[in-house]
């Protein structure tokens, strides 16, 4: 079946408008908040296992996710292997640059009035509009956790609501046990009340920003989190028994009836840690021998290596380098999320693009192709070495390199000399 794509951005849909109370702030205010007040006294955790997480996978098919959702965020608190790969790959996404790049002229529609003065005049404008969102940082983690979670939403907060100004001040991330579904495919409808339902209030898409995951890490981590946690249970009974050793005691043979009861009193003494004599031919040993090596070790590491197999995108090969202060261990770790964090930064940059840039350009400049976008990109850190032995050569070619430009990547002072043609920089 054919996924029903959200309107886009360019066009209104009637349901729903920008001046609405409703579409303003969805998330915010006294209502939502004494709503939602239950939640502080409810644990989705509680009687969780394998059958109700199959269970609520399940609804969450037909578009009841509050559930669901509630289990996630608690989860993503409490299990260590999953935390560590969120802030692990959400960290190098917010180490990258922000930047409002213009089209390539090779890459231009051949359209009258298509200039650089226009690229240059829309680049004004989204730089202007992104120095304007006070959480512009916090507003891209949000959509990177659409990857863990399965779909995250933004909601513009403009600047003057109501009014012709479309500045948008910030974007406030919605939990994402507000959002629902009539089915699978369906559009997104928002849920005051955050209960389990797929009868919502329709939105405006353009008001939003909306990123979603074909495979939400979290859906893995979810399953192989309960597995861990019945591994570890199971581990702490083997402790129980094996780690602190019972005493078996042995009594001798042909103990009189009379002597029956004295006889336990000192084996259950024994038994217990304490101190005392046992009668001639008695045996004590310990039950500290396991039928085997202790299994739960393997089967733990196991289940995080699946894990982390999933989130890094089959770089299992981390798996197998140490972590800490060795030359090669941890660049190599460093170098795998950064690879994942250059994929989730176009992920992440194409919402923007879309949701965000599209429908602000077409506002501004109507009629205009977009020829400009919002970008995030990694630090490009310069060789200075390199950056000389350039432009030498472009000085040698007759050509000359400013000296602020000269001073920007390279950090030295430079002034040119008095005679430039025996300037060699």
């Amino acid at each position: 079946m054919k996924k029903n794509r959200p309107p886009s951005p360019l066009q209104k849909p009637a349901l729903v408008t920008r001046p609405s109370s409703l579409a303003y702030g969805l998330n915010q205010g006294a209502v939502v908040s004494v709503q939602n007040h239950w939640r502080e006294f409810y644990n989705p955790l509680r009687a969780l296992d394998l059958p109700r997480a199959i269970a609520l996978y399940d609804f969450a098919r037909r578009g009841l996710n509050a559930e669901l959702q509630n289990v996630y965020r608690e989860m993503e608190g409490l299990y260590p292997t999953l935390m560590a790969l969120i802030e692990r790959r959400t960290s190098p996404l917010l180490e990258l640059e922000i930047e409002i790049k213009t089209t390539p002229i090779d890459q231009r529609p051949a359209q009258r009035g298509v200039s650089q003065t226009l690229a240059d005049d829309q680049a004004a404008v989204l730089r202007d509009a992104y120095e304007s969102i006070d959480n512009l940082y916090e507003a891209i983690e949000w959509l990177e956790m659409g990857a863990f979670r399965g779909y995250a939403h933004l909601e513009k907060i403009y600047a003057n609501p109501g009014t012709s100004d479309w500045t948008v001040r910030h974007l406030e991330p919605v939990e994402q046990w507000h959002w629902t579904r009539s089915s699978m495919y369906a559009e997104w409808e928002y849920v005051a009340a955050a209960t389990q339902t797929n009868m919502g209030v329709p939105i405006n898409y353009e008001q939003f920003l909306i990123h979603e995951a074909r495979r939400p890490l979290d859906r893995v981590a979810l399953i192989l989190w309960i597995r861990a946690n019945l591994c570890e249970k199971d581990w702490d009974a083997f402790i129980e028994i094996y780690g602190v050793p019972h005493w078996i005691v042995f009594m001798p043979p042909n103990v009189p009836k009379e002597k029956e009861s004295e006889y336990l009193t000192a084996a259950r003494s024994i038994m217990q840690g304490g101190t005392g004599a046992l009668p001639h031919g008695s045996e004590a040993k310990a039950a500290d021998s396991p039928r085997d090596t202790n299994p739960f070790r393997p089967r733990l590491d196991w289940l995080q290596e699946q894990l982390v197999l999933a989130g890094t995108g089959g770089l299992l090969s981390m798996l197998a380098l140490p972590t800490g202060l060795g030359h090669g261990a941890s660049a190599a770790h460093d170098d795998a999320f950064k690879k994942i964090s250059k994929k989730e930064a176009r992920k992440v940059s194409e919402v923007f693009n879309a949701q965000f840039d599209a429908p602000l350009l077409a506002r501004q400049f109507p009629g205009q192709p977009p020829l400009a976008y919002f970008t995030l990109a990694a630090n490009q850190e310069t060789n200075v070495g390199d950056f000389v032995d350039q432009t030498l050569k472009l000085a040698q070619a007759g050509y000359q390199v400013s000296p602020a430009q000269i001073t920007e990547k390279t950090g030295y002072e430079v002034t040119l000399k008095s005679d430039p043609s025996n300037a060699s920089l």
